[in-house]
């Protein structure tokens, strides 16, 4: 589906999306002490519904002096740092911080990321243009036109700006949230960036043994 298709999400995002979807965010002020990972996509919410333009995702693999995986939500000069012991359970465990980012660190830039409404209209001409296995003679032809499709289908949802997070409310419409990167957003680490890097990670080991005795 369209949703799959901008990327896989983490589920702290979809789960702060359902439950401050109708509520009202004062002014916040940015908070740098380290805090777990729901405490931190609160603040990533709350930021982002401000002003959902020039966001990026990027989600890593353990970095080879680690074993939790790593994201960045970035947005200007800042990000979202965030540990996680993995981006494929529903309720991860991690801590994260706001760090600031070097322009110059960026490996490139990427479609801006965050949540997009489509129209029932829309929705109907995404899927009149996904290709029929009957129409084709052989199955690698047809995996070609559907990969071919499922491309356009992507180039044409990240045309549309993302907006804040708000409900479904007309039948047929639909929501994605994307685009993700599955590597490092960064070309260099900086000396403080590695630092914090470790200090989390040993954070992280700390939450882990205290409060899951029992996970490894």
């Amino acid at each position: 589906d369209l949703r799959s298709s901008l990327g896989p999400s983490i589920s702290p995002v979809i789960s702060f999306i359902k439950e401050n979807n109708h509520q009202n965010h004062e002014s916040w002020r940015i908070s740098m002490e380290k805090k777990k990972v729901d405490e931190l996509m609160k603040d990533f919410y709350q930021e982002y519904q401000e002003d959902p333009s020039g966001w990026s995702f990027w989600m890593s693999p353990p970095p080879e002096s680690d074993k939790f995986y790593e994201a960045y939500i970035i947005h200007g000069d800042e990000a979202f740092f965030l540990k996680l012991d993995s981006i494929f359970s529903p309720n991860p465990v991690g801590i994260g911080t706001k760090l600031e980012i070097e322009r110059d660190q960026l490996v490139k830039d990427l479609p801006d990321f965050g949540y997009r409404k489509f129209s029932r209209k829309e929705v109907e001409k995404f899927l009149k243009n996904i290709p029929k296995p009957e129409d084709y003679k052989s199955k690698s032809k047809f995996f070609q036109a559907l990969k071919s499709s499922q491309n356009k289908m992507i180039e044409k949802a990240l045309d549309k700006n993302p907006t804040r997070f708000e409900p479904i409310e007309e039948p047929g419409e639909l929501a994605a949230i994307g685009p993700y990167s599955s590597e490092s957003p960064l070309d260099y680490v900086s000396e403080k960036q590695k630092q914090l890097r470790k200090d989390l990670s040993k954070k992280l080991n700390e939450i882990i043994n205290r409060e899951y005795p029992g996970y490894y």
